[in-house]
C-alpha cells in the first residue's frame, strides 16, 4: 500500500513540477533572446530611445527569471504544505486515514516525496540557468572553463571537504524544513476551528526557537575559535560549525518527525 501512496504522490507532484520546469525554460530562453536583441541594437548605435526601449523587456525578463529560478526548487516544499494540509487534516483526511496504512506511512511518503523533488528541482534549475547563460558561440569554452575550475577544486582536499560540508548542510537544512512544515500542520490540526492559523503560528514559533539555538551554537564556536587563535580563513576551521549545524538540523528533524507521527496516530482531529 505504501507503494501506491508514493505512486499517487509522485503523480501529483510530477504534473506541477514539469510545468514549472517548462515555465523556467521558457522564461530563461526569452531572457537570453532579449539580451541578444538588446545587445545587437546597442552595437548598431541606433537612436538612444530605441536602445533604451530594447533593454526594458530584458530587465523585466531578468527579474522574472530570478523569481522563477527561486520558485522552482521551492515549489515541492509549497506543494508539501498544500498536500499535507488538504489530504491529512481537512475533509480528505477521513478518506486518507481509512486506508490500510499507518499515519506514519502517510508522513513518510509525503516528506520523502517533497525532499526528492526539491533536490531534483534544484539541479534542474541550476542546469537550465547554466545553459541559458552559456549556450552560444562560446559554449564549448565555457564548458572547458567550468571543467578546469572543478578540476582545481577537486585537486584540493580541503576544498573538497568544504564543498561536501556545504552540501550536507544544505541537505540537512532541507530535511529539517520539510519535517518542520509537516510538524506544524500536525500541531495546527489539534485546533477545532483555526487549523491553518495555528499551523502557521506553530511553524513561526518552532522556527524561531531553532534559529535562536542555531545562532547560539554558531556564536559559541566562533568564540571558541577566536580564543584558540584559530585562523578563520582556513576552510577546515569552519568544520565544527558545519558539523554542529548538520547535527542540530538532523536532531530537530528526527524529534519533530517522531512527534508528528505520534500526533497523527494518537491526537488526530478531523472535526
Amino acid at each position: 500500500m505504501l507503494k501506491k501512496l508514493f505512486k499517487y504522490e509522485f503523480r501529483f507532484y510530477r504534473r506541477w513540477i514539469l510545468l514549472s520546469y517548462a515555465i523556467l525554460a521558457a522564461v530563461l530562453t526569452l531572457a537570453r533572446v532579449s539580451t541578444v536583441v538588446a545587445n545587437y541594437i546597442a552595437e548598431t548605435k541606433v537612436a538612444p530611445t530605441l536602445t533604451a526601449i530594447a533593454f526594458l523587456p530584458m530587465g523585466f525578463l531578468y527579474i522574472m527569471s530570478g523569481i522563477v529560478v527561486v520558485l522552482v526548487p521551492a515549489l515541492p516544499v509549497i506543494l508539501l504544505a498544500f498536500r499535507f494540509y488538504k489530504n491529512l487534516v481537512r475533509d480528505e483526511g477521513y478518506l486518507s486515514f481509512t486506508l490500510p496504512v499507518k499515519p506514519s506511512s502517510h508522513l513518510f511518503c509525503k516528506t520523502l516525496t517533497s525532499f526528492l523533488f526539491t533536490v531534483v528541482s534544484f539541479l534542474v534549475a541550476a542546469v537550465l540557468l547554466f545553459l541559458a547563460v552559456t549556450v552560444g558561440p562560446g559554449f564549448t569554452s565555457s564548458l572547458k572553463s567550468v571543467g578546469r575550475e572543478l578540476s582545481t577544486i577537486f585537486s584540493d582536499a580541503d576544498a573538497v571537504i568544504f564543498a561536501v560540508e556545504i552540501l550536507l548542510s544544505m541537505l540537512a537544512a532541507l530535511v529539517a524544513e520539510i519535517v518542520l512544515i509537516a510538524f506544524s500542520i500536525s500541531v495546527g490540526q489539534l485546533s477545532q476551528k483555526h487549523k491553518l492559523l495555528f499551523s502557521i503560528l506553530a511553524y513561526l514559533v518552532v522556527n524561531f526557537g531553532i534559529n535562536i539555538l542555531s545562532n547560539v551554537i554558531s556564536v559559541f564556536f566562533m568564540i571558541f575559535m577566536t580564543a584558540s587563535n584559530l585562523i578563520i580563513s582556513d576552510l577546515l576551521t569552519m568544520t565544527p560549525v558545519f558539523v554542529s549545524g548538520i547535527a542540530l538540523n538532523l536532531i530537530v528533524a528526527i524529534v519533530l518527525y517522531l512527534l508528528s507521527s505520534k500526533i497523527l496516530t494518537d491526537k488526530l482531529n478531523l472535526e
